[in-house]
């Protein structure tokens, strides 16, 4: 990814608040470090081959936190089955943090206890004992990632979030959802026409979208764990783009029933249908600012499309791309600094970012591929977008702080419109 993420960076002091539970007391370490190093954490793979899939995952999720950056291990460690911690040969091996995971089954169910200690000192800042079915290790180690990084960072890390998304594996578009790495993919529409852009709820329990069920674009809203949907809006001409407020009371959307499509707000039971713009332009894909006041948008009244932002209650709005000749997908990061958005750039779409306050744009992307519709992780660290090379779209995760690029599918079918959970 483009170096120009070196600009965002913040050349000032960080403080890591190591913090944790041990059985007796809690235990806390404060150590200083410069932002944007990482904390070197060694985690031995040993025990079971449950045990080493644990591991494996939560080394995965500490390396892609951005926060972590994982040891080698250079000498044998027997610390599995022998219980003595060799933290003399941790530091030497550049370890500042080691990393314990040991787990237990007993029939279909395992405990896994999880450790953490500074290896300068010896001392152990964190213990805690997890337990779950056997056959689901991936959640108990998500679990364990998100609480080492909230004990090493005082934040809860993006391990236990999820991606919704569109695919057209099945031969139709249907909406998914998985993991935020890539794994454990999950069907949740089911009828045989195009589903598109799908949007979470703040409390991560419904998922809007545009269906073609009817024949023609509606919006739906449905429930992740009961599977019940219900139709939100179905006015003649176009339902597309819905997106929940902050507060999941509303949803932003645009519709064509009055004419050329406009931007409009509703109520979730589909009450109070407002219409925010009213002109000869087309309008699409709003995205909520964190504090649910503003709704970034796309509009093409100036000839092409660019990003505006207007009040959620209507009025003037404000015109926030100045530069390129077309501008889409608009998504505001969760801190609300900054929003993220698709630019064409050299004849080839780019991930961008827009600060709020200045105006000023910084470009994600590398120029070599077509990459486009942004969403944010919860943290504002994370983008998640879709990347076309050779015809295909998969998806792609980058840190905005160090441009580290992790591609998160890989098939022989086109992902697109990802849309990442807010917890």
């Amino acid at each position: 990814m483009s170096r120009t993420l070196n600009r965002i960076l913040l050349f000032t002091c960080l403080f890591f608040f190591y913090a944790a539970v041990a059985e007796s007391a809690g235990v806390y370490l404060q150590i200083r470090k410069q932002a944007g190093e990482k904390i070197k954490i060694a985690l031995p793979a040993a025990g079971t081959e449950l045990n080493r899939k644990i591991v494996k995952t939560v080394s995965s999720d500490l390396e892609i936190s951005g926060y972590a950056s994982m040891v080698n291990q250079e000498f044998a460690d027997d610390t599995y089955n022998t219980g003595k911690l060799n933290f003399t040969e941790w530091g030497r091996a550049g370890a500042e943090v080691l990393a314990t995971i040991e787990s237990v089954q007993s029939g279909e169910n395992i405990a896994v206890d999880a450790r953490l200690y500074i290896v300068a000192e010896g001392k152990n800042i964190f213990a805690k004992r997890y337990q779950g079915p056997s056959a689901r290790p991936d959640g108990i180690a998500r679990a364990i990632s998100s609480d080492i990084l909230k004990a090493l960072t005082g934040e809860k890390g993006i391990a236990n979030t999820r991606i919704a998304f569109v695919s057209n594996r099945t031969g139709v578009k249907k909406i998914y959802v998985m993991d935020y790495d890539g794994r454990n993919w999950r069907q949740i529409t089911g009828d045989n026409c195009i589903e598109l852009s799908p949007g979470w709820s703040p409390d991560g329990d419904n998922v809007v979208y545009t269906s073609y069920r009817s024949g023609y674009p509606d919006i739906y809203i449905q429930n992740l764990t009961s599977g019940a949907r219900r139709r939100l809006a179905s006015f003649a001409g176009l339902n597309a783009f819905g997106a929940f407020s902050p507060d999941g009371n509303s949803v932003a959307l645009v519709l064509s029933k009055d004419g050329n499509p406009e931007l409009y707000v509703m109520k979730t039971d589909g009450s109070s249908l407002r219409r925010l713009t009213k002109t000869k332009s087309v309008e699409s894909s709003p995205g909520w600012s964190p504090d649910g006041k503003k709704i970034a948008f796309v509009s093409d009244r100036g000839g092409s499309p660019q990003i505006y932002v207007i009040s959620a209650s209507g009025g003037e709005f404000e015109r926030m791309t100045l530069k390129g000749s077309y501008n889409t997908s608009p998504c505001w990061s969760p801190d609300g600094k900054w929003i993220t958005f698709s630019s064409k750039i050299n004849g080839r779409f780019q991930i961008c970012l827009l600060d709020v306050k200045t105006k000023e744009t910084i470009n994600v992307s590398d120029g070599r591929f077509d990459d486009d519709d942004p969403s944010w992780a919860p943290n504002s660290r994370h983008i998640v977008f879709r990347r076309t090379k050779n015809y295909l779209s998969d998806l792609y995760i980058v840190d905005i702080t160090d441009g580290k690029l992790v591609q998160i599918t890989s098939d022989k079918f086109d992902e697109e419109f990802p849309a990442w959970s807010p917890k």
